[in-house]
């Protein structure tokens, strides 16, 4: 089995590895061909993006030893940093935009001095402080470099450690697990699939954690061979006028050896990723594995497939040569978009409510507010592409496509099990509201009979404190009218019961039903986004009212004394269940829609 890939195209001499960097919530991959982007959108999905190389010609002397560790280091600092910025705005959005050429050198200036300061005069000075503490004479420069390359370390592994305890900077590290986990299965010729990503190891030999390590024990030997030097010179505190001005000195020799620093950790590491796996090399590497203990997590599943995707975008540039550069679509015409949509709807009659609700749903605002935006990001526009090609071409309604509605101030979750609450319904369960509220009983116990998404009983039982017994004959409506009750916070049961038939011996204080009363006959004039409703939620048989019929011979078994019921019913329906109900020995008010409408019918029992 082939142990290591290397990429080889027309007119390459020599071997390429590919190389990667984590960034805010997304993975960058380094090809031979170009760099690409692959980033976690807040919409879910992950936004590519990828650029080829420049073609201009690289200078020969960029190629020489320690010169190309430098050039690469300073182009790897520069490439970072625009690619943290292009995964703020792709991640978060156009409103995360960063800035130009100005902020990118801004933030390596920043960077830079960072460094600087943490790593190199931080070190200094406080390796000053313990030298003039424990007594160590001027002379002793040995001991002095021993002293300042012990603080420089330990400064280094308590940053990491810190930055590591960062929630966004814990989800980085996560990703850099991933970008290594993905460039090791396809070194080690795995295949390239999240499921078989996983298994790999998330270190890895090349990884700048492992870089910055040599830098760190690199700039140790080279800074003690200065110090050295300049102690033999005659350079020291004495002899440049005091303490200050030598650490002038001091540093500012150590600033102008850094770029040797760091082209000699840059061959270093080149060294170890070509020099096979010996004791000698495992040895040498086992530091900076170790040290990538702190800067890489494992990652999630879906961090693979971001990690994955940044790969093979890189591997496709690699693989072919007309292979386009893709920029993220970050931004769109937000009220161009929405017209567009709602031209749509009309051509394919559809209702243009429809659209505005599952934009309002999707933005997360009001309808009224739909007019006073200006841009859509453009993850939200590809989602909601997705979802309003399935609402206007497929008549898929807007609630299942967002998996949920808002009923008496409750969001009730639905899916294709259940039928989709309606306006009307909220008459039943305000009248069921105020009946209960004037009761004034200490315990308070309602079925939701016909229950489907559960949202008229979690609805009453949210506004009067009862518990709520929700009962249907559909394991899946049943499921979900749970998790409504769940999340509106009641007390409740789960009941699978063809009406009464699983309720014996239970009683309540009131019992709610919106059952199925759509004649047979007419479900197929229905129109087409109430088909996608389930049937069994809506045929009521022959002439719409066999639940009706069933119901009113068991109800009164299960009201305790004084309680009521509540029952949902279609135009033109009252006075047929008024009969029936009142043949049971019932007596009856009937209660108006907001469009005047009869749509609820109250049945009590007889004084």
């Amino acid at each position: 089995m082939n142990t290591k890939r290397q990429v080889k195209r027309e007119g390459a001499d020599a071997p390429f590895f590919y190389g990667g960097q984590a960034v805010l919530e997304g993975v960058m991959m380094l090809g031979k061909s170009g760099v690409a982007l692959a980033v976690r959108e807040e919409a879910g999905g992950v936004a590519v993006e990828c650029k080829r190389k420049s073609q201009k010609k690289t200078p020969f002397v960029y190629k020489w030893p320690i010169i190309r560790g430098c050039v690469g280091f300073i182009n790897s600092m520069v490439t970072g940093i625009k690619m943290l910025s292009r995964s703020a705005e792709a991640a978060g959005g156009e409103d995360e935009k960063g800035g130009g050429k100005g902020a990118i050198g801004l933030a390596l200036f920043l960077g830079l001095g960072l460094f600087v300061g943490l790593f190199i005069l931080a070190p200094s000075w406080i390796a000053g402080l313990l030298r003039i503490w424990i007594g160590l004479p001027d002379s002793d420069v040995v001991w002095q470099n021993v002293l300042e390359s012990a603080v420089r370390i330990v400064i280094f592994i308590l940053y990491l450690v810190l930055v590591s305890l960062m929630k966004d900077i814990r989800r980085t590290f996560m990703y850099h697990g991933a970008e290594h986990k993905t460039i090791n299965c396809f070194e080690k010729g795995g295949e390239m699939t999240v499921a078989g990503i996983q298994k790999y190891s998330k270190r890895h030999n090349r990884c700048g954690t492992t870089f910055l390590f040599f830098v760190i024990i690199i700039s140790i030997l080279v800074f003690s061979v200065v110090t050295y030097a300049l102690y033999r010179l005659g350079v020291t505190a004495s002899a440049v006028g005091g303490s200050f001005v030598f650490a002038l000195v001091k540093t500012g020799v150590r600033l102008a050896l850094l770029p040797l620093v760091a082209g000699l950790s840059y061959e270093l590491l080149r060294l170890l990723a070509k020099g096979g796996d010996n004791l000698f090399m495992r040895i040498v590497r086992a530091p900076g594995l170790a040290l990538q203990g702190l800067t890489t997590r494992e990652p999630e599943p879906a961090m693979i497939e971001v990690a994955l995707a940044a790969f093979n975008a890189a591997r496709d540039m690699d693989l072919n040569p007309n292979a386009p550069d893709r920029v993220f679509d970050l931004s769109a015409d937000f009220q161009k978009f929405h017209k567009e949509w709602q031209g749509k709807a009309a051509e394919r009659g559809a209702e243009s409510a429809s659209v505005d609700f599952l934009l309002c749903g999707l933005l997360n605002v009001r309808r009224a507010e739909l007019a006073a935006l200006k841009a859509i990001k453009g993850s939200q526009k590809s989602n909601a592409e997705n979802l309003l090609n399935k609402l206007v071409y497929n008549a898929e309604p807007y609630q299942y496509l967002l998996g949920y509605t808002e009923f008496y101030g409750l969001r009730i979750g639905v899916t294709r099990e259940v039928l989709i609450p309606r306006l009307d319904t909220e008459v039943l369960a305000d009248t069921a509201v105020r009946f209960l509220q004037s009761s004034f009983q200490l315990s308070i116990k309602i079925l939701d009979l016909c229950c489907g998404s559960g949202c008229i009983g979690a609805a009453v039982a949210k506004n009067t404190g009862a518990a709520c017994d929700f009962a249907d004959i559909s394991g899946a409506a049943l499921t979900i009218a749970g998790e409504n009750a769940k999340a509106a916070g009641i007390g409740y049961e789960i009941v699978q019961s063809d009406l009464f038939a699983g309720l014996a011996g239970r009683r309540y204080d009131a019992v709610l039903c919106n059952p199925p009363y759509v004649k047979t006959a007419d479900l197929d004039a229905l129109p087409p986004d109430v088909k996608k409703e389930p049937r069994i939620a809506l045929d009521g048989g022959a002439d719409g009212l066999d639940f009706y019929r069933r119901i009113a011979p068991e109800l009164r078994e299960h009201l305790n004394g004084g309680a009521r019921a509540y029952f949902e019913v279609g135009d033109g329906q009252t006075a047929d269940v008024r009969g029936i109900f009142e043949g049971a020995g019932f007596q009856i008010e009937t209660i108006q829609d907001l469009n005047g409408k009869e749509r609820v019918v109250e049945v009590k029992t007889e004084n």
